[in-house]
This record gives C-alpha cells, structure tokens and sequence, in this order.
C-alpha cells in the first residue's frame, strides 16, 4: 500500500467542494458523511501518488467521480464508494468500511468484467451492444452501482486525450449499453451527459456536424443559445409573476445525440432551443400562462408559429384543431412554437406540477412504459425487462467475435461449451467438437487467461472462445441429451433422433431457424385470428349491438402449446418448427391447442355514460372458465353490473358483462 502523509491543496480543495455539494443540497447524514470522511484517508493511503496511464493522478480522478456523484444527487455513501471503488475489497473489509460502500464496490467489479471483455474490435457493433446490454442489466438492477459505473466512465471519457487514442471499448460501452441503462432507471438527464461526451470520442466528425446542424438552426452558439433562453426565460417570468401565475422555469438546448436520433428518423428539429413553464396551480391557469407567454414572445419579437401549437391537456380548450386531448400514455402539456427575427426556433411548453410529474416519473415518460387493459399498471423498464431476462435464464458468449445468446432449456440446466456450437451455427452437420479453446476472465482479479476444457465442461458466462477442436465421425446420435443444456443443441439433438430434422437446414444458424417457424407459425395464427374477430363481430352485429371498434385480443398459452410438440418453452416451439421436416405437422398441433385455449374480447365504453363499459369474451369452453372471469374482474376492483352468457357452436360461449370503470 503507497502512502501519502500530507495530502496536496488540489485534493483537499475537491474534498471540500465535495462537502460543500453535499450540505448545499441538503441530502446528508452525518454519519455518512464520517463514512466519507474516512474513504478519503483511505484512498490517500492507498494510491498515494499513482498516476492513471494519461499522467491525471489517480486520487485526482477518483476525487472527481466522487463530486461528480454528489452533483448529480447521489448520497455520501455513493460518493465513498466513488472513492474507494479502485481499493482491494479485502483492504476495505481490513479497514472497516462501511458494509453498503463494499457492496456497491464488488457489484461494480462485477458488471465491469462483462463491460471490459475482449471482443476483437475497438467498439461494439449493434448487435454485440445489444447482448451485452441485456447481459449486464440482467446481472445488475440496483440503480447505485449503475450511477457508480456511470460517473467513472463519465470523468474517464472527459479526461481521456484529444489525441493518438482510439476509442476503445470505454465510449462504446458508455453509448451503447451505460446509458441506455441510466434511461431505463429515469436518470434521463445523466443518461445524455454520458451519451454526449462518450459519441463524441466515438465519432468526432459526425458529433461536430450536428453540433453545426443545432447551431445553425440556433443561429447562435450553445453558450451563446443558452445565455439567450436564460434571458428570455427571466423576462417571460416576470410577465407571469406580474399576472399572478405562481411557476417555475427551466430551459435548455438539445443535446447532440437526441437530436441525431431526431434527425435519423426524419422529423423536423423544431426544439434545438426549448423552455419550459410548470405551473403552481390549475389547468385554468396554463391557459393564462399561455396568453401571457404569447404576449410577451410577441413584445420580444418572436412571432408564434399556429402549424405547431398543440394542446395535450383534458378540460380546457384553445380552439380546434389545436386540442387534441392527452396522449395515450397519459401525458398532459400545452405546447407553442415560436420564431425569432431569423426564423430561429424556440419550443416552449406549459404545464402542472402534477402533469409535469406525469410526464417524468409516471406512465408518460420515455423511460417507462405501461401495459393498456384493465388492470393498468406501470411497470419500470429497466426492472421489467431484468425480471424476464433472470426468468428465462440467459447466458452469453463470445465465439468469432460475436455475442451469442445462450438459453437454458429447463430452470437449473447447466450450460456447456458443446452448446455453443449448436447455438452458434447448426452448419457443422450436427458434429459435436472433442475440445475447444477458452478465453477467460477471472471475476476476482480480472485477469485473463486461455485454457482448454472438454465440450462437457460447464460454460461460464462472458467465455470467449477461442477454437473448437473437430474429431472425426463423432455424429449427434453419439451425444447424450443429459450433455446438452440449451434450447437450440435440445431442439436439434431430439428432432435428429427423431427423424425429422430437416436436412436442408443443418445449415441454418439456430437463431434464422426460430424466425422461420415464428413466421410459418405466425401466417396460421393470423388466419385464424381474423376468423375469429369476424365471427366475434358478426355475432355482436347479429344481436344488435353497436360496436364502431372492435377490440380483439387472443389468449392462450404459449408453454402449453410448446409441451404439445414436445418443447418446453415458446422459444423451442418455434425453433422446432423452424428446423422440421414436417413443419405443417407440428403447426397442426400447435393450433388446436390455441383453439381450445383461447379468448375473443370486444369492448366499448358507453357513450351516455363513460364510467361504464360493455366487455364481451368468447371464450372456449373450459370447466371453470366463467368463475374464472368473475374472479378476476373482483381481483382488478371492477364493479360487476350485469352478466350474462349462451354457447355458440363449437364449444364456444359468448359472455357479456358490464361493469363500472371507475
């Protein structure tokens, strides 16, 4: 351990910037700011004088993750952790550290091995950005440990030399797969910091050319663009405190990437320069905001643009066509557009505070989304998403420089390298390889080393292989099932023994395989879809009832299905029927069970009433199926009004229920 007595006046100073961010903000306790206290004489005893490989001194860097954190919120224990994340895990157990910092530390190491591993370029293509996105969010969900991450890589691509350097892995990882995490957590606004300063070490000429693009539309610099939004901002804010209208302001000009992204799907950069108003009080009052707003762009000789005015808000109109009523997600905003003298524009929004938190934090934010239907519920993105990832099991590797999406077929089957080749490509006449070669990280130290195992050996997440060794004649009916661990290698292995592989397509990759049978299976399915939704349809038209839209869902279960053939997830259904002789034959199987396990839904809201709604369900008859629908309209708090049901041919019932809605 390097030692350093007397701490210099630079890492003493950003000590006390740090101290002071923290009591600024107010978001302390005493005791973590001790724990604090104590990870800065740590780290001094630790680093001492080191330098990272760019000459900054470690403790330097280390101390501007730390304020970095602090700036964007975090706690004291988060900024400890900022400090230390560089120090031996069993050097701060030695040193008593605080449980939570050491926790936060090894779950940093971790996601990090994932992050650093070797792919063979200088940045992730978008489909090895993608795998490892998901990867590293299904081994990571707590938010504290993706800040950690985040502020690192953050102050490393701020520091990192403007010349002689490649990219590398650091600005791609902080593009592709850092920032869409923080995004997924609701930490938008960090999300972009990042995104920004790591496109920009990824492509300076492209980061340029837009920057350019927002400034010419600005007709201003971004220093310049902000000045003049704070500006105009103060003078719009004294009009409204002068009418009454308690509010507050922000503003700001978009960032380089939202705006290439913008830009990249064809739309009109309208909102390089942008504010927004959100109002301490009622909808009633945003229309008073909107006409003193209005009065004053106009006083400051900004003309409004009507083409782009719309108005998202429920209850109060400004004259068609500019009311269009919230979005369907549920977000609430006036919005008007301006232009100045040299037709610049300038986006202005008008909102609550409860729409303004709506639109952040609720179901109408970009970070989350929200399942429509009766129940409602939003769900957070990043934790949905990590939830079904650890459900189904993935594991990844690496082979040919390609990420590889490895699928356990049952909860608790081992993974094993001979997998990988089935997974991989299915074009080595189903040969199963003697031995392969791996590249491996080791998770405590992080080191790499190669080894060669048996194809029986377990295969460990985030293994590159390197070379698979072929012996001759070694076929799949020499393989046992029990040696298998994924979908693809069990799919393929049990139709070969079974005779009904189909030889054209050893030589289709396992993933082109179960997009074929998705889509062969996915024609069937839409046929018989629109069947049923005509005959739902004709039914209702028949009995007298009114319906402008039909509302169709179909419900069955994909597992069942897939047992039906002799798989045991959706995934192996498809990918059986994609790899089959006899494709027609499971497809058959498949349909008859979606027949006999399915549900037809039509559903108007009455138009004299909109608390009410008429809900009609034809349904397969099931025992239990109508007791099944009741429960589960009493478990969502639905008032159930009137309920009626009658067979239909086919072992078909038609069921009406009425219910209350809110």
């Amino acid at each position: 351990m390097a030692f350093q007595t007397r701490p210099s006046h630079d890492l003493i100073d950003l000590k006390n910037e740090i101290l002071a961010v923290l009591r600024g903000k107010e978001r302390y306790i005493e005791q973590e700011l001790e724990v604090l206290e104590q990870a800065f004489d740590i780290m001094l005893r630790f680093h001492g004088d080191e330098k990272l490989p760019n000459g900054e001194k470690i403790t330097i860097h280390l101390l501007n993750v730390a304020k970095t954190l602090c700036e964007w919120g975090c706690s004291p224990l988060l900024a400890a952790a900022g400090l230390l994340h560089l120090v031996p895990i069993k050097e701060l157990e030695e040193e008593n550290i605080n449980q939570y910092v050491i926790h936060l530390i090894k779950r940093k190491a971790a996601i990090g091995i994932y992050l650093f591993t070797p792919i063979g370029s200088d940045k992730l293509s978008a489909r090895e950005a993608r795998y490892l996105y998901k990867m590293c969010l299904m081994q990571e969900g707590n938010r504290d440990v993706w800040l950690l991450e985040a502020a690192d890589q953050f102050k490393a691509l701020t520091t990192l030399s403007e010349f002689g350097k490649r990219p590398g892995l650091l600005a791609s990882r902080g593009y592709h797969v850092t920032s869409p995490i923080l995004s997924g957590f609701d930490l938008d606004d960090i999300a972009v910091r990042l995104e920004n300063i790591a496109f920009l070490r990824l492509d300076r000429e492209e980061y340029e050319r837009i920057e350019a693009k927002i400034e010419d539309t600005n007709k201003r610099t971004r220093i310049m663009a902000l000045a003049h939004l704070r500006t105009l901002t103060d003078l719009v804010s004294d009009e409204l405190r002068k009418g009454g209208i308690p509010h507050r302001a922000q503003f700001d000009v978009k960032s380089v990437t939202r705006t290439m992204k913008k830009i990249n799907k064809g739309e009109e950069l309208t909102d390089a320069s942008r504010f927004r108003f959100i109002i301490d009080g009622t909808r009633k009052q945003c229309l008073e905001a909107m006409e003193t707003i209005i009065n004053a762009m106009e006083i400051l000789d900004y003309t409004e643009d009507l083409r782009e005015r719309k108005n998202y808000v429920n209850g109060i109109s400004v004259g068609q066509p500019y009311d269009e009523g919230p979005k369907p997600n549920g977000y609430e905003s006036l919005h008007l557009h301006f232009r100045g003298e040299h037709n610049e524009p300038i986006n202005v929004q008008i909102r609550t505070e409860a729409m303004h938190e709506m639109a952040e934090l609720g179901s109408a934010s970009h970070g989350r989304f929200k399942l429509n239907g009766l129940m409602g519920v939003a769900f957070d993105v990043a934790q949905a998403e990590r939830t079904k990832l650890l459900d189904e099991g993935r594991r990844y590797g690496l082979y040919k420089g390609n990420l590889y999406r490895l699928i356990p077929y049952q909860s608790g089957a081992r993974i094993k390298l001979i997998d990988l080749l089935f997974a991989v490509s299915l074009d080595e006449g189903l040969r199963a390889p003697a031995k392969a070669t791996i590249e491996r990280i080791n998770p405590v130290t992080g080191e790499i080393y190669e080894i060669m195992l048996p194809v029986s050996a377990p295969l460990e997440n985030g293994d590159h292989i390197l070379s698979l060794k072929k012996p001759r004649g070694l076929s799949t009916s020499r393989v046992r099932a029990n040696q298998l661990g994924t979908l693809p290698a069990l799919v393929a292995y049990a139709l070969a023994r079974a005779g009904k592989l189909d030889p054209e397509l050893i030589k289709v990759r396992s993933s082109s395989a179960q997009k074929r049978g998705e889509a062969a299976l996915g024609i069937r399915f839409t046929d018989w879809r629109n069947n049923q939704k005509n005959r739902l349809s004709s039914l209702l038209k028949g009995a007298g009832e009114n319906i402008t839209a039909l509302t169709f869902g179909t419900t069955f279960s994909p597992l069942r299905a897939a047992k039906a053939i002799g798989m045991n997830s959706e995934a192996g259904m498809h990918l059986a029927i994609g790899l089959a002789g006899k494709r027609d034959e499971l497809i058959n199987q498949v349909m008859n069970v979606v027949r006999t396990s399915s549900t037809a839904v039509a559903f108007k809201v009455l138009s004299d009433d909109a608390s009410y709604a008429d809900l009609w369900l034809m349904v397969y008859d099931v025992p239990g199926t109508i007791s099944s629908v009741i429960n589960l309209l009493a478990r969502q708090n639905l008032q159930l009004f009137h309920f009626s049901s009658r067979p239909l041919p086919g072992n078909y019932s038609l069921i009406k229920i009425r219910v209350k809605t809110r």
